[in-house]
């Protein structure tokens, strides 16, 4: 939705915020949902099993879950969970 509204192919979508936020020069935000109007939006992360890449995928999640990590999400408009 947020590619049709940026590039004026619709007069309006929904979207995250944070995919708006990314895109901030291309789109208007002209209203909110209130958080007690949905439940809270959550990104799981875990190691897929089986997968051949089991250090890859554990690095990248301490990455993402580091001070760090989490420092580069809050940038981009993400919460903690945490």
């Amino acid at each position: 939705m947020l590619d049709y509204v940026a590039r004026g192919e619709v007069d309006a979508g929904v979207v995250y915020a944070t995919d708006s936020a990314a895109r901030s020069k291309e789109v208007e935000i002209v209203a909110t949902a209130p958080e007690s109007s949905h439940k809270p939006v959550v990104y799981p992360i875990a190691v897929v099993k089986g997968t051949r890449s089991e250090a890859d995928a554990k690095a990248f999640i301490s990455l993402v879950l580091s001070q760090e990590g989490q420092k580069i999400l809050q940038k981009y408009g993400f919460k903690s969970s945490k």
